[in-house]
């Protein structure tokens, strides 16, 4: 079951609270867990609130996170663009993808090219071209006459297209390098203006891909028992999105809550949402201001003024968060003085 969360403060009074040794109290009574104790500071600069009872309206209020949510950016290094841009005056060809668009590990996002590989590319084809009508050339000689043997030129020039086409392959190999490549699944989530217009800058993202499992989850609430099939409407900070209890996956977390959003086909799941809904009224509760509690050692404590303007602390079993307020289960009545920290 969820915890709810009360802020840790420091205890302000002159001695430390021995907690190590308390015992608990359950009833509205100022047994004190350790002997009242005079504060270093007048009474009067104490801030003190007064324990309600009566009836309160609870308020569901959470973060659900996308489970398994990772962010892929591409990008190259400033030593990477130098490559590319001094060594090669590369620039952007065609960017593949488009955002929303699912991409697989060897998938093309960027292709560039380059006139100074082009025009090594388009010389070597044309030392094949030059090559192979020579190769027709001494065919044509031999068929004249098949006395005469040009075998070494022949070879000599299929040597030579075989050195072009290596080169060539090693120019398309370079380029596959530079070309920016998918190497893991997930949705394209954000492409940069920059690349857009046909420039690359460096240390810049230019792509970035996001994966996630397509389920939210929160811890299980003990103010509220979700059921699979439920459905809600979640917040993203700018604008809602419908999501639906699930049944836990395979392999599921103990103590979580499970929910599917009601996404189309690549739409880009937020990060976090925020669900926040009323609860039924809980009537003839006691409760306190949060800032009233005090944890230590996952136990929780007040301190409840005196008769003789002395503290005394008493320990307490907390229920649900409401707002500011936080149910008293067990250790108050209502009507006590306590200190706000």
């Amino acid at each position: 079951m969820k915890k709810n969360t009360i802020k840790k403060l420091n205890i302000m009074c002159a001695a430390a609270l021995m907690i190590g040794s308390l015992s608990g109290c359950g009833g509205a009574k100022e047994d004190p867990l350790v002997d009242a104790i005079e504060p270093e500071y007048n009474i009067a600069e104490a801030e003190t609130i007064e324990v309600q009872r009566g009836t309160i309206k609870p308020v569901y209020d959470s973060r659900l996170e996308l489970l398994d949510y990772d962010k892929k950016a591409y990008r190259y290094s400033q030593a990477q663009y130098n490559e590319l841009v001094q060594n090669y005056k590369l620039e952007v060809d065609e960017v593949h993808v488009k955002v929303g668009q699912r991409v697989n590990p060897g998938d093309v996002l960027v292709s560039f090219h380059s006139e100074v590989l082009d025009k090594e590319i388009e010389t070597n084809e044309e030392k094949i071209t030059e090559a192979n009508l020579e190769i027709e050339h001494y065919q044509r000689l031999r068929n004249i006459d098949p006395e005469s043997d040009y075998s070494e030129d022949i070879a000599k020039l299929n040597r030579d297209i075989n050195a072009c086409r290596l080169h060539i392959s090693d120019i398309q190999s370079s380029y596959d390098k530079m070309n920016l490549v998918a190497t893991d699944s997930g949705t394209v989530s954000f492409i940069n203006s920059i690349v857009t217009n046909g420039y690359v800058v460096p240390d810049k993202d230019l792509i970035n891909v996001v994966s996630d499992s397509g389920y939210y989850i929160v811890d299980e609430s003990d103010i509220y028992d979700f059921q699979v099939g439920q459905k809600f409407t979640a917040e993203t900070g700018t604008s809602t999105c419908e999501i639906e209890v699930a049944e836990p996956p395979e392999g599921a977390m103990n103590g979580k809550v499970y929910f599917k959003p009601n996404a189309v086909e690549g739409q880009i799941l937020d990060k976090t949402l925020y669900l926040k809904f009323e609860l039924p009224e809980l009537k003839d509760v006691v409760y306190v201001n949060k800032y009233a509690v005090v944890e230590k050692d996952d136990t929780h404590y007040v301190y409840i003024l005196g008769d003789q303007g002395l503290f005394s602390v008493v320990e307490v079993k907390i229920g649900e968060a409401v707002e500011n307020d936080i149910i008293i289960k067990e250790g108050l009545e209502g009507g006590e003085i306590v200190q706000v920290f």
